[in-house]
């Protein structure tokens, strides 16, 4: 009988031996798991890894065919750059991100046609040195100093995470930030007293600058239009985008060579002209009544160009 106490003793100590390897084993892999999380284990997450899923969208549907680029642009909590990518319509993007915090994604579409610069981002460099900016021309006269090329169809739109989620998806969602505009004038020729068709329109002004949280900056930009006398002996302009006016004043002048034929800031009821953003500004000049000159005005939605009445003098 000793014997077999004695066996069963040894059998419960080497029991116990294995009960303490594994206890011991698994301290070792829980303290060493738990050196690799830092603080994702505690109330503190901010050593924890995070990851945001980003999708880029413009605020209406159909706006989507009119994107040709796209480019994402990520913000630490304090502003400074950290990640920009290409990307699509539509396409989740994964960021990873080595701690926790607010993260700010600025979305730009139709930036690379050259029409307009845009902030070449590095390390550490703040969102509020971002800026895209219209392109200039040599094209002077004299009320403007500078002209401007008609920017493309730009969207933009900037979203902020939450500060202290580990996994997050979020959509940031664009939206058009120029104006487009065109302008038909008739009964020119017949006003300014010359046959020829040396005739130009030059329209002001507006910002220069759109930076990254969607504020607009920079003064005095004008634009020099495309033109041409159509089949009814009209003159005017295709439809062309700016930088929406924003209470500035905006003005249209008509000259013949370098010389200035005609100006105005306003309809026939004194009205100022406006340039609104996703917004279409159709204006007609009419100089059929020299002594009472014709301006008329219609907004219309984005892409719908007024047809104005046909009159039969």
């Amino acid at each position: 009988m000793t014997h077999s106490i004695n066996k069963r003793l040894s059998v419960n100590a080497k029991a116990e031996r294995s009960v303490r390897s594994i206890n011991l084993w698994l301290m070792v892999a829980c303290s060493a798991f738990t050196s690799t999380l830092g603080g994702c284990i505690n109330e503190d997450l901010s050593d924890c890894e995070k990851v945001v899923t980003v999708t880029l969208k413009t605020s209406d549907p159909a706006d989507e065919s009119s994107i040709l680029d796209a480019t994402l642009y990520a913000f630490d909590s304090e502003g400074k750059f950290v990640e920009s990518r290409p990307t699509t319509i539509g396409q989740k993007e994964v960021f990873n991100f080595p701690t926790t915090g607010s993260y700010t994604f600025v979305g730009w579409c139709n930036t690379s046609d050259g029409k307009v610069t845009v902030t070449q981002f590095t390390s550490g460099k703040n969102i509020n040195q971002g800026m895209v900016s219209l392109v200039g021309t040599p094209v002077t006269e004299p009320s403007v100093t500078d002209m401007y090329l008609s920017p493309g169809d730009l969207f933009q739109s900037a979203t902020a995470t939450q500060s202290e989620t580990l996994k997050e998806d979020i959509v940031v969602v664009a939206f058009r930030r120029v104006a487009s505009m065109n302008v038909t004038v008739r009964s020119l020729k017949a006003y300014a007293g010359f046959p020829d068709n040396n005739y130009s329109i030059v329209v002001g002004t507006t910002n220069t600058q759109l930076d990254f949280t969607g504020e607009y900056s920079g003064s005095n930009a004008g634009y020099f239009p495309a033109t041409s006398f159509n089949t009814s002996g009209e003159f005017a302009t295709p439809t062309y985008n700016l930088f929406p006016s924003l209470g500035q004043t905006l003005y249209i002048k008509l000259y013949h060579a370098n010389a200035l034929v005609y100006q105005t800031t306003t309809n026939s009821n004194g009205t100022p002209l406006q340039a609104v953003a996703n917004e279409t500004l159709n204006v007609l000049i009419d100089f059929a009544l020299p002594a009472n000159i014709d301006v008329r005005v219609v907004m219309s939605q984005w892409g719908e160009v007024h047809e104005w009445e046909k009159i039969i003098r």
